[in-house]
């Protein structure tokens, strides 16, 4: 076994002979998000009783570990952090079930998951609206009318649906470049204040170009039959036309 801290994350929903394997794995998927330092942190067993899932923290990343739970706790966590503390909460609303994690030996519980009593209690609500989003097609696939696919912004992972023929036309994207996105989205207000992107559904798209600006002011200087090539600052032409003359002229 590895040297380090051991913890348990026990979900009081399942036991280990009821919990679906899938299941299991996006709860994984997301308590490892949510604790970052992937190559420190080691899943060790599953545990008898409610699920426990029991993991050991090498001992250099215990610190790292213990003050990202701390600013998801305050609220100004890491926001993939953010985004699996509230991924967590709303499978264990579905699942009507809490969680919390424990150090092993000590007792003292580092967090809780309140799931579905603290959306009850606290009210935590969602915001459905119009608006886009970019990023890159990194998946597109499924069996449904429906289809999923996920965008991929930096850091930022948006779980999206479009209809088959969008869907079929997105992919065409597939890692070759950025779109932007239109449609509706599904906001959901997590336990730390903030908001994350529960669902997009895609009615339309386009590609975004993403050739460097340099290259796109030359590729203007050099077309016929028009003054930019006689122009002596185009950046301050491309201004004007945006934003409109300078009141200063």
């Amino acid at each position: 076994m590895p040297k380090g801290r051991e913890y348990t994350f026990r979900i009081s929903a399942y036991t280990p002979d009821t919990i679906p394997m899938s299941r299991l794995a996006e709860y994984m998927t997301d308590l490892a998000t949510f604790l970052g330092e992937n190559g420190s942190v080691h899943f060790v067993r599953l545990e008898e009783g409610s699920t426990k899932l029991a993991y050991v923290i090498e001992d250099e990343a215990v610190p790292k570990v213990d003050e990202r739970i701390d600013r998801v706790r305050t609220g100004d966590g890491p926001t993939d952090a953010l985004k699996a503390f509230g991924a967590i909460n709303r499978r264990l609303a579905e699942d009507n079930g809490v969680a919390e994690i424990t150090e092993l030996g000590r007792g003292a519980q580092i967090i809780q998951f309140p799931g579905k009593a603290a959306i009850e209690e606290k009210g935590y609500s969602h915001v459905t609206q119009e608006g886009s989003l970019d990023g890159e097609v990194i998946m597109v696939g499924g069996p449904k009318d429906l289809v999923p696919v996920h965008l991929q912004a930096g850091a930022n992972r948006y779980n999206c649906v479009a209809a088959r023929p969008t869907a079929k036309a997105l992919a065409e994207y597939l890692f070759t470049g950025q779109v932007r996105v239109f449609g509706t989205g599904k906001w959901i207000r997590g336990e730390t204040g903030t908001w994350s992107l529960d669902r997009f559904q895609i009615r339309r798209f386009e590609p975004l170009d993403d050739r460097p600006l340099s290259q796109v002011l030359e590729e203007l200087r050099a077309m016929p039959d028009t003054e930019w090539h006689t122009s002596e600052d185009i950046w301050a032409e491309l201004d004007i036309l945006r934003n409109g003359p300078s009141e200063l002229h």
